[in-house]
């Protein structure tokens, strides 16, 4: 895949703040465009919030340094961009919230229940 130009491969794009990023939901390939373009957005089910920076690190050390993914990664709101990086409990926060059955967890801004793990090196905030 990175032996192709750029341009011959499809990707969604989501622009935060001045920066316009590749959207994936493969978290080798965000892994690998994030190596490359040292820039990129992996979309997960919000439910997953906790665990996405050790998922990206397990896939990444293939390709780069895990600590450079995680250490830099940014949890954000696929929809209205709402940061979540700080968040550490659904229950003590006010911008995420459980579905009324339990099974999905929504941003409470949007009502979305997909995020976007973020990763730039030069990282806006």
């Amino acid at each position: 895949m990175l032996g192709k130009p750029w341009a011959g491969i499809s990707l969604a794009e989501k622009k935060i703040g001045q920066t316009t990023y590749p959207v994936v939901s493969d978290c080798r390939i965000f892994c690998a465009i994030a190596s490359v373009l040292g820039r990129g957005a992996l979309r997960f089910d919000l439910k997953d919030y906790k665990s996405i920076a050790g998922s990206v690190a397990g896939c990444y050390s293939a390709i780069a340094e895990p600590d450079k993914a995680v250490g830099n990664g940014r949890v954000l709101c696929a929809g209205c961009n709402a940061d979540f990086s700080g968040t550490k409990s659904v229950a003590e926060s006010e911008k995420l919230y459980y579905s009324p059955i339990g099974t999905a967890i929504h941003c409470a801004r949007c009502n979305s229940t997909e995020g976007l793990y973020v990763l730039s090196r030069n990282q806006e905030k």
